[in-house]
């Protein structure tokens, strides 16, 4: 409209512009087409035409806006349309993001699935109808956003294995984990799930082989990658417990972090023992307890068959020095010294040993000792308080008493 205004003032200057022109220099115009003449003033030709050419353009202008007005209508419709669409997806995943899932559900699934939003309003729904409990109206969402050209494989895929690994689908989610691995080989978040599957699944092999980027990659804390490795690789020590060279290599290839845990360390070293392999046994052992204390370890090393009794004793008094009077160490001190009869050291290290721990095993040693030496009385209290002790540990084992909070 006001373009039109502004037009027809232009145009009118103009036609008032041309009288002052024309008012003392009179002009004709004379315009002869076959018999057909018309003569007038040349003022009023140029106002005429001036008019005319106005009318011509607003006749334009109303044809033009007829012809366009479906088209013009039906933007503005489609424009209304979205920001309709785009209210529903704000306004949804703002009740996603406060955890009222049935409200976000509702809003979500107003909008229209072939819009470019739609996609990512089906995934959100479809997470919302899960966390209600409905895995019905979760699975056609889902079906229904995997129909959406706008949204991405990845993302798609990597909500779906989520979904399906919430609700213990686990064969599910980790058939379109193994596709995203695929797609996207380096994404946190599908790494971390992979592998939680894959341990679940007890992959073990697939997981070792996953460890690596697992430990670059994923948003997972150093605490769960060991668990994942540590379960993964005794899996593997696990498969080779019929050769040694086997377990060995197998040991070889383990991630040092795994090999200094000191309960890898004994699986390996108690495997090795039941191969006969006595002596790489030794070897583990002694370079572990070298830099970490472990009584497992310690227990294991008084069971490993070959090796010099002196060298074997020197070893573990100089484990003494370095952490400590250990009970389990003491015990192992004094079985050694029994071997090569020192019978007052050995008694020695058995005393300072129940003196650390009162402990069933060393009562008997010191008994067995006590004989040797000619003290019956002593040997005497020191079975019956071994044998004591045995029996309260084996019914503490088979009967236990309730605690404070049953009935």
């Amino acid at each position: 409209m006001r373009r039109a205004i502004i037009t027809f003032c232009v145009f009118l200057l103009l036609g008032i512009s041309a009288v002052f022109v024309f008012h003392e220099h009179r002009g004709e115009l004379l315009v002869a087409y076959g018999s057909w003449r018309v003569q007038t003033s040349l003022a009023f030709a140029v106002i005429g035409l001036i008019v005319a050419i106005w009318l011509l353009l607003v006749v334009l202008r109303i044809v033009a806006g007829g012809v366009l007005l479906p088209m013009h209508i039906r933007r503005r419709w489609s424009a209304r349309h979205e920001a309709r669409q785009y209210t529903a997806l704000i306004d949804g995943l703002g009740r996603f993001v406060e955890q009222r899932w049935r409200a976000a559900e509702l809003e979500l699934k107003r909008v229209d699935q072939k819009s470019e939003l739609g996609g990512i309003a089906r995934l959100a729904a479809a997470c919302s109808a899960s966390f209600q409990g409905n895995e019905t109206a979760s699975a056609r969402y889902l079906a229904d956003a995997s129909r959406c050209q706008s949204l991405s494989e990845l993302g798609m895929e990597l909500t779906a294995a989520e979904l399906a690994a919430r609700v213990g689908d686990h064969s599910t989610a980790l058939a379109r984990l193994d596709r995203l691995n695929n797609i996207a080989p380096h994404h946190a978040r599908v790494l971390a799930l992979y592998a939680d599957e894959l341990d679940h699944a007890g992959a073990y092999g697939q997981l070792r082989g996953l460890l690596s980027d697992v430990g670059k990659y994923a948003n997972i804390s150093d605490k769960h990658w060991f668990e994942l490795a540590r379960r993964a690789w005794s899996s593997a020590l696990a498969d080779n417990t019929d050769h040694a060279e086997s377990l060995i290599s197998t040991w070889s290839r383990m991630p040092s972090a795994v090999k200094d845990d000191s309960k890898m360390v004994e699986i390996y070293v108690g495997l090795l023992h039941k191969l006969n392999v006595d002596h790489e046994a030794r070897q583990t052992t002694r370079k572990y307890i070298d830099r970490h204390w472990s009584p497992g370890l310690a227990r294991l090393y008084g069971q490993l068959a070959g090796g010099d009794t002196e060298s074997k004793l020197s070893d573990v008094e100089k484990w003494l020095r370095k952490h400590g009077h250990k009970p389990e160490l003491l015990l192992l001190a004094g079985r050694l010294c029994l071997r090569i009869q020192q019978w007052d050291k050995a008694r020695q290290y058995f005393e300072q040993s129940q003196e650390q721990e009162s402990r069933s095993e060393v009562l008997l040693e010191l008994g067995s000792l006590y004989e040797q030496l000619g003290q019956p009385d002593n040997a005497r209290i020191a079975y019956r308080d071994g044998l004591a002790l045995q029996v309260r540990s084996a019914y503490r084992e088979d009967f236990s008493l309730p605690t404070n909070n049953q009935t």
